[in-house]
C-alpha cells in the first residue's frame, strides 16, 4: 500500500476498530499524523520569523494546526489498534497506554499546581517519574508490536 492509500484508507476506516491494518498502511499513516503535526508548526513559525501581521497570522495558523492535527488523532487510534490487530494482538494495549498518559497528565497538572502554592515538598516527583518509566516502556512494547510481520490469520480478520 503506497502513502496516498494509507491515508484514504485511515480516514475511510476513521472510527473502525475491527479488522487490520499492514505495516505499510500504518507507517505510511503515522508519517501523515507526523506531517500534519510539523507542518501547520512550521508555517506558524514562519509568519513570526517573516513578521507578518505578528498578532493574527499565528492564532489563524494555530486553529488550523488545532483543526488539523486533532482530527487525524481519531484515525491514528483506530489505525494502530488495527494495526495490533494484524500481528494478532488485542487493541487494548493502545487503551493501556492512554490511560497511563492520562494518569501522567494528572500528576503533571497536580505537581505543577502544587508548585504554584509553594509547597515545601512536592510528593508528584517519584510518582511522576515512575508513570514516565511505564509510559516509555510502554512505548517501546508497542513499537515492537507495530513492527511485527503480520501474523497467518488471527480472530480479527474481517475476511476469514
Amino acid at each position: 500500500m503506497g502513502f496516498g492509500d494509507a491515508v484514504k484508507s485511515g480516514y475511510r476506516n476513521y472510527f473502525r476498530l475491527s479488522g487490520t491494518a499492514t505495516r505499510s498502511e500504518f507507517w505510511y499513516f503515522v508519517l501523515f499524523g507526523a506531517a500534519m503535526l510539523f507542518l501547520p508548526e512550521t508555517l506558524i513559525l514562519s509568519t513570526i520569523h517573516l513578521n507578518i501581521d505578528a498578532r493574527l497570522a499565528p492564532s489563524l495558523l494555530g486553529i488550523l494546526l488545532f483543526l488539523v492535527f486533532f482530527s487525524a488523532i481519531p484515525a491514528l487510534i483506530t489505525v494502530a489498534v488495527r494495526r495490533l490487530h494484524d500481528t494478532g494482538r488485542t487493541g487494548l494495549w493502545i487503551l493501556v497506554r492512554l490511560v497511563v498518559e492520562v494518569i501522567l497528565y494528572a500528576f503533571i497538572f497536580l505537581g505543577v499546581v502544587l508548585e504554584f502554592r509553594h509547597e515545601s515538598i512536592n510528593p508528584t516527583i517519584v510518582p511522576l517519574g515512575t508513570i514516565g518509566l511505564l509510559a516509555f516502556a510502554l512505548d517501546i512494547l508497542l513499537l515492537y508490536f507495530f513492527v511485527q510481520p503480520s501474523a497467518r490469520a488471527t480472530k480479527y480478520d474481517t475476511y476469514q
